[in-house]
């Protein structure tokens, strides 16, 4: 989308505006889901830490939302949903471009602490275009040297943690890049995009 204004506006108060990953040696790249509203402006930049605005996706990706996560939003339990993600195709006239897209509303129901991950728990089909994901967020098990320890995105080389590899060892890859995108895509991980490869436990 070409502008601010050609973006829906946010729907729901903990509605993510905008995802945010942080590339190593270039810019950061920032996905625009939706407008806030009262004029507020969405964060476009990844920051540091853990601020109230953000939740983290992956090691360097964050969502962005228009309010604060204040203390008031709880954490997320194994239980319930904590995060929903609506995706619906938009026909080639009705896209920007005369393209093929999807509109994307991505809703927050929980804080899920960093590093926790989270996994996908059903997927709805909610008439002929349009999907829903719920993901529940849910600690990370525990992985040994040598075993996969997450996937890799080629396009901004951020980690999606799916173990929590031993002391003194990175979850990390080796060149050269071996495309795992098959793998990816059964696990349905949160909003990741493009050719992947796997990480591995690895001992410092």
């Amino acid at each position: 989308r070409r502008s601010e204004r050609d973006l829906p506006e946010c729907e729901v108060t903990y509605e993510a505006c905008n995802l945010v990953h942080k590339r190593l040696w270039f810019l950061p790249i920032t996905e625009r889901f939706c407008r806030c509203s009262r004029g507020i402006d969405c964060p476009l930049n990844y920051e540091e830490g853990f601020p109230a605005n953000s939740q983290h996706t992956s090691n360097r990706g964050q969502l962005k939302f228009c309010e604060d996560l204040n203390e008031n939003f709880e954490s997320c339990n194994k239980e319930g949903p904590a995060l929903e993600v609506l995706q619906e195709r938009v026909e080639e006239n009705e896209s920007e471009g005369g393209s093929p897209n999807h509109l994307t509303r991505t809703s927050l129901f929980c804080k899920c602490p960093w590093p926790n991950q989270f996994v996908l728990n059903k997927t709805t089909s909610v008439g002929p275009r349009s999907k829903i994901f719920i993901y529940v967020c849910d600690e990370l098990p525990r992985c040994n040297t040598g075993q996969t320890c997450g996937y890799v995105r080629r396009d901004t080389y951020e980690v999606y943690y799916t173990c929590s590899c031993p002391f003194d060892h990175l979850c990390t890859f080796q060149d050269p890049f071996t495309p795992s995108t098959d793998e990816v895509q059964k696990l349905g991980l949160l909003h990741f995009h493009g050719e992947s490869t796997v990480a591995i436990c690895t001992k410092k």
